[in-house]
């Protein structure tokens, strides 16, 4: 399914400046191998999408990014680890789950709650009462600066008569029924609550999944066995989802070789019950500026700039405002449904 590990990859795109097809000091080990014709680049239907709901979420991005920066700084101020996460995949996946509106979110793991924060805005936001279902090994949740951000947000948009939920169910910096917090080994609850999910109609199936945990290629191989598989029969329509920390430099990381690279066989092979083939190929993406290319990059920031042109205090083409995250360069993630 790879380049051997012999051969050199030669990018098929000119790489920005800092960016290489080398071994990258991203979360986890870099693979030697490529997901061939897998987020290569970015489709010019994609870019139009994302331009799109760029233009159709701009108010509430905009009432979102305040907030968020402020989170990020109060996060970063207690360890520089936390918000880990970039503009614009954040930005991409608070726009890819208010499109999906499910009834549950997987989140694997949130760590601080940077990451969990545009989730459940997302969730609130669609006003359909959907639940952030967020497992991690250790609870360094800081649900009460979480908290603080969604009251900023509703209170950015409480103007413009767009927050239409009643916020006050935020009580003691938990969000009650908008989040729950599983605190244990994933590998050991997770498959079981997908059984769950299938058999059970109380608990709806989950309908985004945002993976950004353990960064090892046994750990994708895990996803793909334990999560990635058993989804594909939950929900054959498909799922939207994510996993961080792909994308550091051009090659993929290990783990996310390891959980893409099988879906990808059993594409080739048809054996995806009764799916379309060749889906992930169609519909991965990434917004990461090491695998795109200049001209994609570009390109994507062009589409971020134009459909962004309306925010909360007035209207035009003028420039972004500052980034939420300090840096907010490498934006890792890749994109797809499973």
């Amino acid at each position: 399914m790879g380049v051997a590990p012999s051969s050199p990859v030669v990018p098929p795109v000119t790489l920005p400046e800092g960016c290489s097809a080398r071994d990258s000091p991203g979360a986890g080990p870099t693979g030697r191998v490529d997901l061939p014709a897998v987020a290569t680049n970015i489709t010019l239907q994609q870019l139009s999408q994302l331009s799109g709901w760029y233009r159709k979420y701009a108010l509430e991005l905009d009432a979102i990014r305040g907030p968020a920066r402020a989170l990020c700084a109060a996060l970063r101020s207690e360890d520089k680890s936390f918000c880990a996460s970039d503009d614009l995949e954040s930005e991409i996946t608070y726009m890819r789950v208010r499109e999906a509106a499910p009834a549950a979110v997987l989140e694997l793991a949130p760590r601080a709650g940077y990451s969990t924060f545009f989730l459940l805005a997302a969730q609130l936001l669609g006003g359909a009462g959907g639940v952030v279902h967020s497992y991690d090994l250790q609870n360094v949740f800081h649900s009460s600066n979480v908290t603080t951000a969604l009251h900023q947000v509703a209170n950015n948009l409480r103007p413009r008569r767009l927050w239409s939920r009643d916020h006050s169910g935020i009580k003691g910096g938990v969000l009650r029924g908008a989040h729950r917090l599983h605190i244990g080994d994933a590998k050991q609850t997770l498959p079981a609550q997908l059984e769950i999910r299938r058999y059970h109609r109380s608990a709806p199936r989950f309908g985004y999944m945002f993976f950004d945990a353990e960064h090892s290629a046994p750990f994708g191989a895990w996803i793909s066995r334990e999560l990635i598989s058993k989804q594909l029969v939950l929900a054959p329509q498909g799922t939207p989802a994510s996993i961080h920390d792909v994308f550091h430099n051009y090659l993929p990381s290990e783990e996310g070789y390891a959980a893409l690279s099988v879906m990808l066989e059993r594409e080739a092979k048809g054996g995806l019950h009764a799916r379309p083939r060749h889906l992930l190929r169609d519909t991965a993406f990434t917004a990461a500026r090491c695998r795109l290319g200049v001209q994609a990059w570009h390109a994507l920031l062009q589409a971020r700039r134009q459909g962004s042109g309306t925010s909360l205090h007035g209207h035009g083409r003028g420039p972004l405002p500052a980034f939420m995250h300090p840096t907010a360069k490498a934006n890792p993630t890749i994109f797809f449904t499973i």
